[in-house]
């Protein structure tokens, strides 16, 4: 679907980025890496 694409624009936007690693029949895990907050 389109969730998967959505998330990475999101990411990519922020200035992040969302990678997936996967085990066939044992486990799917996806990491979202955010940029460090700004001090204001």
């Amino acid at each position: 679907g389109i969730g998967l694409a959505f998330c990475k624009s999101v990411m990519k936007s922020l200035g992040g980025d969302i990678t997936c690693t996967s085990q066939y029949g044992e486990y799917t895990e996806f990491i979202l890496t955010f940029p460090p907050l700004e001090k204001s």
